[in-house]
């Protein structure tokens, strides 16, 4: 503001004077959104606050509805943790205590639950035979998997891989644990893990490997690696449930040997009696 002064009918010099003043605006306050979490999780609220030639001080008076702790009064409120599912108010009420003046801001917390059991039950399979891992995850979606071993999984990151495993070794079985993390974010998480027993399956050998005859002759055919045998096709073999049995084949033909261990696992062999 400025002011000059002169005199009407004097001749006297023009007086100035001048002074500043300033009209508060309200505080505005912003607050950043506030990202989904799990149920027994936490949020760490904050603010942004613009004000307009107001030199505070400021107070703050946070409301957490269903929040623990439900109310603060620090500018930076901490860890706020929820247990019960579903959107939760929030509001904040900054205020300036130079000139009284307030302003509101009211936004939410979406709190979910913790995903279920997701590894799947124990399982036990012969080797080599693929078994799905995981559970349905109908209204899971939102989360990320991450699979641990991933070695013998088809995808690591989805939640229901198909794992693909193989045990040749000298025990009747061995056993894979599987652990999985179903996350939405920091501190929002959970793990499960599943055993999947690994029955060892017979490794079927046929020898010779590659006979040829004569026509009118035979040839014998051993199989080694397993407790039982069915061979196939049975028409040309004197006998076609034992580890060695005699070919005689009009024609070429392909055999094939299906060797079972004592635990019902199985595999096959071919051979090709050349004629």
């Amino acid at each position: 503001i400025r002011l000059a002064v002169r005199g009407v009918t004097s001749s006297c010099a023009t007086v100035i004077a001048s002074d500043t003043f300033y009209v508060k605006g309200p505080p505005r306050a912003v607050v950043p959104e506030i990202n989904t979490v799990c149920a027994s999780s936490s949020i760490n609220p904050t603010t942004a606050i613009a004000n307009c030639y107001s030199s505070g001080p400021l107070g703050y008076q946070w409301q957490f509805t269903n929040g623990t702790p439900a109310i603060s009064t620090d500018s930076i409120p901490g860890a706020i943790s929820y247990t019960a599912i579903g959107t939760h108010a929030i509001r904040l009420i900054v205020t300036d205590s130079s000139c009284m003046l307030t302003d509101t801001v009211n936004t939410t917390v979406n709190i979910i639950p913790l995903p279920e059991v997701v590894a799947g039950n124990d399982t036990t399979i012969c080797s080599g035979q693929p078994v799905l891992l995981g559970t349905p995850t109908d209204g899971l979606g939102q989360f990320t998997y991450q699979w641990s071993p991933a070695e013998g999984l088809s995808d690591p990151t989805i939640a229901r891989p198909t794992a693909l495993l193989n045990y040749t070794g000298p025990a009747n079985d061995t056993t894979y644990t599987f652990y999985v993390t179903a996350s939405l974010g920091v501190n929002c998480s959970k793990i499960d893990s599943v055993n999947i027993t690994v029955k060892r399956s017979p490794v079927i050998t046929i020898s010779p490997a590659s006979p040829k005859i004569c026509i009118n002759s035979s040839t014998q055919l051993e199989a080694q690696g397993a407790d039982n045998y069915l061979w196939s096709p049975a028409e040309t073999l004197n006998i076609a449930t034992i580890p060695s049995v005699i070919a005689i084949p009009a024609v070429t033909t392909t055999y094939t040997v299906v060797g079972t261990l004592e635990n019902g696992c199985s595999s096959e062999q071919t051979v090709t009696v050349t004629v």
